[in-house]
Formats: C-alpha cells, sequence, structure tokens
C-alpha cells in the first residue's frame, strides 16, 4: 500500500495514516546550563509550512533571550530551542491527513521568590498548574472549558529529577479545532523547565470522536512515543547541585500518582454553559414541534 503526499482521489474509508519511519532517526543533542539533553527524531518534512527550529549545541542561561508567553500573558516567559514537524498521509493517493509536532521549550515565571525550587515535588506540580492555566484557562465555549488538562498523568521514576507526562485533550462535548498534545516536562534549574509538547493533528472536521472514525491516530501516537522514550538527559553538577539543597528537609520527595484535570471555569461560567444547554433543548423541542 502506497502512502504518497499526492491527492488523486477523495478518502471514502477509515484509514490509518503513515508518516516518517523512527528508525531512520538522527540524533539530537543540546545542553542549556551544562544539563545535557538528547533524544532521536526523523527530519523535518519538506513539505511542512512550518519553519523548524535547530537549537545551539551550548546554552547558557544568563545569554538566553526569554519572551512572554503571548501579549497579555507575560507572567510565563519562554524560548524555544527545537521545532520539527511530520506530515501523514493516507493510503492509495488519498493525500496529507495530519501531522506531528515536536516543539521543546525552556520555560520560567516572570518573577518567582529565590527561595522556590522547581526540583521540590509541590512547587513543580503548582507550576504545571498554573501554567496549563495561563495556556487553556482563556478558551471557554458558552461557559465550557475547551479543553481538559492534565490527563492520563504520569509520573517519570526513572529520571534523576522529578518528570512527568501528561495530555492536553478537547473537550468533545463543545465544537473547536483543538487537537490533542502530549506532554513531558522536567526541571533544569530551580527556576526553569523544560515543556516538551507533541501536537497531534488531523486534517479532518469534528470531535475527537468523530476523526477517530475517519482517520486512525495509532501511528502518530506511536512516532510521538518512540521521540518520547529516546529523550535522555544528564542534569549538570550545577542543578544536582540545586537539587540536593533544595530536597533538603523535604520529607516526601515523590509526586503525586495522580493529578486530576484542572477546572478552568467559574462559578458563573458554569451557569452561563448550564442556560446554553437549556435553550439548546428548547430549540430542538421547537423544531421537532
Amino acid at each position: 500500500m502506497f502512502n504518497w503526499p499526492l491527492k488523486l482521489r477523495q478518502q471514502t474509508e477509515f484509514c490509518i495514516p503513515k508518516g516518517p519511519s523512527f528508525k531512520f532517526s538522527g540524533n539530537v543533542c543540546f545542553s542549556i546550563g551544562g544539563t545535557t539533553i538528547s533524544l532521536r527524531a526523523p527530519r523535518h518534512s519538506l513539505a511542512s509550512p512550518l519553519e523548524s527550529i535547530r537549537p545551539h549545541n551550548i546554552n547558557d542561561f544568563n545569554e538566553l533571550r526569554m519572551r512572554p508567553w503571548e501579549q497579555g500573558k507575560d507572567e510565563w516567559l519562554y524560548q524555544n530551542f527545537f521545532r520539527r514537524q511530520w506530515e501523514f498521509y493516507g493510503p492509495w493517493f488519498s493525500g496529507y491527513k495530519g501531522n506531528l509536532t515536536l516543539d521543546i521549550t525552556l520555560i520560567t515565571r516572570s518573577d518567582e521568590p529565590d527561595s522556590v525550587s522547581f526540583f521540590r515535588p509541590k512547587v513543580f506540580e503548582n507550576a504545571i498548574s498554573d501554567h496549563l492555566k495561563m495556556e487553556y484557562s482563556g478558551d471557554i465555549y458558552e461557559g465550557a472549558q475547551e479543553w481538559f488538562a492534565p490527563v492520563d498523568w504520569r509520573v517519570i521514576n526513572t529520571w534523576p529529577s522529578v518528570a512527568s507526562t501528561f495530555y492536553a485533550k478537547p473537550n468533545n462535548k463543545v465544537p473547536s479545532n483543538h487537537s490533542p498534545s502530549h506532554y513531558l516536562v522536567f526541571p533544569v534549574s530551580n527556576k526553569h523547565l523544560i515543556r516538551v509538547c507533541f501536537d497531534l493533528r488531523r486534517d479532518c472536521a469534528g470531535s475527537q470522536e468523530e476523526q477517530d472514525k475517519q482517520v486512525g491516530m495509532a501511528e502518530i501516537e506511536q512516532l510521538s512515543s518512540d521521540i518520547m522514550n529516546s529523550l535522555h538527559i544528564e542534569l549538570s553538577p550545577e542543578a544536582l547541585g540545586q537539587q540536593a539543597k533544595a530536597l533538603e528537609g523535604v520529607e516526601d520527595a515523590q509526586l503525586s500518582e495522580s493529578f486530576l484535570p484542572i477546572k478552568f471555569t467559574t462559578p458563573e461560567q458554569d451557569a452561563e454553559y448550564e442556560q446554553h444547554l437549556q435553550d439548546e433543548i428548547r430549540t430542538q423541542e421547537i423544531l421537532n414541534s
């Protein structure tokens, strides 16, 4: 079966698109503040409209150009270090069906007390919660939140620091063009987190459940898992020293095994959504009468 970019026919049935093979991935390695980050990833898709980002081999914290997350959201600063996108195509000349985008970003709060360290489990979890609220709480439809995050929270116990993976998933009960994102987050200093984000996107309309009936996500998910599993970090001596000092006297140095999705809406927004549902029911009753 051929999975080529050229589109000569319309898709008429469920398909599982194919993308680049992980076994042909190249090595990527760079350091931030002396901490080494390495992974394997395929080459950036030539057909992608997204510009790739290649990191410098060595990056010093004092020379970074951190910028506000976006206009009006300056409580978090960031710098992109790595970006690639891979396109996926359907069988028998059915064309483009989706893509996987990987962003590796350094994030930090714009104003963090010196006494706070992301190496402490509770501080780490609170930072993830605050960043997710900053990123997703503004996406509201008729009073309902458009995202659930974190979902499928998993603690990585084999890394040299606290680390976790989780998803941000669209709310299927409200219309949107969102696609799920898979995250891996870990600290590289008292004040800096690495945010690894895989955006898993399909080129079809409808909710995620409706898209599941048209285009399978298995191959896109598999490539993201293969790349994520290839990630490896070696904390710098300075980061190890910061971590040791931060954990002094901390009785519970483990992350929570569960982390329920955050409620992004207010009571007023909940009431707005309830009213919206009632209006929808009344409208449907009128149409059926």
